[in-house]
């Protein structure tokens, strides 16, 4: 997955977004949204959550689930590497 950033000048109105890329899509979030971007960590299994759900990693203290988008938009999952992003 690919991330990207669009930006506009100071002053305008319109909003900045992280464009980034599931299988063939192109998705976007409004970049206000985006909290942080890291490389994806070891996760731990949690039997009883969706399958969407590739499994969680503590950050600073607080569990973050991490959601497989490929599942989540009922595609086939793919492995995980080092070089993902969550």
């Amino acid at each position: 997955m690919g991330v990207q950033m669009t930006d506009h000048p100071a002053g305008s109105t319109q909003i900045t977004y992280l464009i980034f890329k599931v299988d063939e899509m192109n998705l976007a979030v409004p970049a206000a949204q985006v909290q942080e971007i890291l490389w994806l960590p070891a996760l731990t299994d949690v039997p009883g959550l969706p399958d969407y759900v590739a499994g969680v990693f503590s950050l600073r203290g607080r569990l973050v689930p991490v959601i497989d988008l490929c599942v989540r938009a009922g595609l086939p999952s793919r492995p995980y590497e080092l070089h993902h992003q969550v």
